[in-house]
């Protein structure tokens, strides 16, 4: 299968909107502040969160950094390697990023 077909049948399930919706609520974040422009920890730590689910589910930096409210690629590329960072050294942060994607179904 072709990874332009791949991307669209994930894109079917893994919506950007889908995945936003499941950071906001296992975060606890309402999704307006995912989307603005508020750096508080507690809400960059998810927007984070969210660049990271919406990379391993295929969307590019780009489409990343759009739908964040239309951010820039280079954010979500910083954001990413935060998020993986995060996910390497902080076991809480790991923990809810498995269950956004087991909700989500990843």
């Amino acid at each position: 299968m072709n990874e332009q077909l791949q991307r669209y049948l994930r894109s079917l399930t893994h919506s950007p909107k889908t995945i936003i919706g499941a950071v906001s609520s296992g975060f606890n974040v309402p999704t307006s502040l995912l989307l603005g422009k508020d750096r508080h920890k507690s809400i960059a730590r998810a927007r984070f969160a969210g660049y990271l689910l919406m990379r391993r589910a295929g969307y590019s930096y780009p489409e990343i950094g759009r739908s964040f409210g239309g951010r820039d690629h280079t954010t979500a590329i910083n954001g990413c390697k935060r998020a993986e960072l995060m996910v390497a050294t902080d076991s809480a942060f790991a923990v809810m990023i498995s269950h956004i994607e087991r909700s989500i179904g990843e």
